[in-house]
């Protein structure tokens, strides 16, 4: 019997490994086979012996190269996000506008054909999601043709309100009008977030949407404050008293330690599969489960009738702190993870906040977000629980609220500090206040023109009130997707593919677990 030797190097490459390890098998069936007879046993053994350590010689090689490739990826992945300056404001919001283009075709529809039909429904779901995965794997197409279609529901409108009986619209603001407002820019943040998180892992993917190195403006950078926007705004602090706080405090604690249970499972998963991960995003031992934790233990403790001055007084401080000293303390934040000194291990507290210092400061602006979202939450939502006031005054208020916010947004990104996701400095407060709330008036202004429509897609409704249940499924599908396959190296058409079948994953439990 002849045996194939494999000779092993450690930069060897699965694809140039002489031999298979089934192939391995069958000769070692075959050499036991041939084992009969007293006089050749002792040559058998040695036969089964030689094949036994070119095995496992095998078996160590095809599984260094297989962890020198999942390196390899790795480390392309964290290139591909790294060093990012970001888009601008007009980029960003124009993702968005894709999906508003898309809600404005759908309602027009619905307009001419009225129908209830439960698949209608889940496709009118459908729809809006994978409108936002065409605004970022085809960004420019998918602009124009929103544009156009945009254009064409403005056209076609004045045709499409024959169709309805004007009694159907009411002159006053009904609540079901601005909650189901405000379910639709749920769905809508909570899907832009979660087709980021895995687009961003495919060569289609603009770079330039990725979370920025320093400075700057992106696609994801937003969405994390958009999150937590999205919860502080129909969030219990917001809803001045309808809910008992003393009621709440088991609930608030649960919901504290799960968050903290939930970041340290992610934590201990990444370190486990050697998911790649970038320090410069949280840290090295931080994530964005502990960072909403974090929120929620501090949230509650901002005065209820003052959530808005709180929210400013804390930006405003913690700005001047990140400015003082020539901007040591946002040099320190921003500083390359590589060229960090940290104290020693014995000095514990000191250690942990050195080595996790941007999920850390960057947490004081997203307790800023939330306050400051409970707040609008308040003014604009829950302040009209009993159905009455004109909505034209609503909108001049929403409006122009979100006029100032942008003003407060565009001066302090300008003038003060360009925004930071990483320092969560009063420039990306200021900026997600603004995103968030023009989405809400976009959507709830539509949905009071779309009045004969009674009741929004049972999936917006469904991943609306299941924002943790979805973000967590999706952060679990991705890593999967990014332990089974190369995505840095697929197609487009694969890249496509695959997204398309993650977020109908995706969607489809959000709308099995609120059935």
């Amino acid at each position: 019997m002849r045996i194939v030797r494999i000779a092993s190097s450690g930069g060897a490459d699965a694809d140039g490994v002489v031999g298979d390890l089934a192939l391995t098998h069958v000769r070692n069936a075959h050499a036991r086979k041939n084992c009969s007879g007293p006089l050749i046993a002792a040559r058998c053994d040695d036969e089964l012996n030689e094949v036994e350590v070119h095995s496992f010689t095998h078996s160590f090689v095809d599984a260094r190269a297989c962890d020198g490739r999942m390196r390899a990826s790795n480390a392309a992945k964290v290139a591909f996000v790294s060093g990012n300056d970001g888009a601008t404001f007009g980029e960003v919001n124009g993702i968005v506008f894709v999906v508003f283009a898309a809600a404005c075709v759908c309602a027009q529809m619905r307009r001419v054909v009225v129908t209830h039909d439960d698949g209608v429904d889940v496709a009118l779901g459908f729809v809006l999601a994978y409108a936002g995965l065409a605004a970022m794997f085809a960004p420019e197409l998918a602009r124009s043709v929103a544009g156009v279609a945009f254009a064409g529901c403005l056209a076609t409108w004045p045709l499409a309100r024959r169709w309805r009986d004007a009694s159907t619209r009411p002159s006053h603001i009904e609540t079901s009008v601005l909650r189901e407002g405000v379910t639709t820019y749920r769905f809508v943040l909570t899907t832009l977030t979660i087709t980021a998180i895995l687009a961003i892992d495919f060569d289609l993917f603009p770079r330039r949407l990725g979370k920025t190195e320093t400075y700057g403006l992106s696609l994801m950078d937003i969405g994390g404050g958009s999150y937590v926007f999205s919860s502080g705004f129909v969030s219990s602090l917001a809803r001045f008293g309808e809910e008992n706080r003393r009621g709440r405090k088991f609930q608030k604690r649960g919901g504290f330690l799960a968050l903290v249970a939930l970041g340290v499972a992610r934590l201990a998963a990444t370190a486990a599969v050697g998911y790649h991960t970038v320090e410069s995003e949280y840290g090295r031992y931080w994530n964005f489960f502990f960072t909403l934790a974090l929120v929620k233990l501090l949230a509650p403790a901002a005065p209820r009738d003052g959530v808005a001055s709180t929210a400013t007084a804390i930006a405003a401080m913690y700005q001047c702190v990140l400015l003082a000293n020539g901007g040591a303390l946002g040099a320190w934040i921003l500083q390359d993870p590589s060229k960090r000194v940290h104290p020693p291990v014995r000095n514990l507290a000191e250690w942990f906040l050195s080595v996790n210092r941007e999920g850390i400061f960057s947490s004081i602006g997203y307790l800023c977000v939330y306050l400051g979202a409970a707040s609008l939450g308040k003014m604009f939502l829950f302040s009209r629980k009993d159905g009455v006031g004109s909505f034209g005054k609503w909108l001049r208020d929403a409006v122009s609220m979100t006029g100032a916010l942008w003003a407060l947004t565009v001066f302090s990104h300008e003038n003060i500090e360009r925004a930071s996701r990483r320092a969560g400095n009063a420039a990306y407060v200021a900026w997600t206040l603004a995103y968030n709330m023009q989405v809400i008036v976009a959507f709830t202004a539509l949905r009071r023109l779309d009045a004969r429509q009674t009741t929004v897609s049972c999936v917006v409704t469904s991943v609306s009130t299941n924002q943790l249940f979805v973000f967590l499924l999706s952060n679990v599908l991705t890593g999967g997707v990014n332990l089974a396959m190369d995505t840095m190296r697929a197609s487009a058409s694969t890249a496509w593919f695959i997204m398309g079948a993650y977020l109908a994953m995706v969607l489809g439990c959000a709308r099995m677990r609120s059935a």
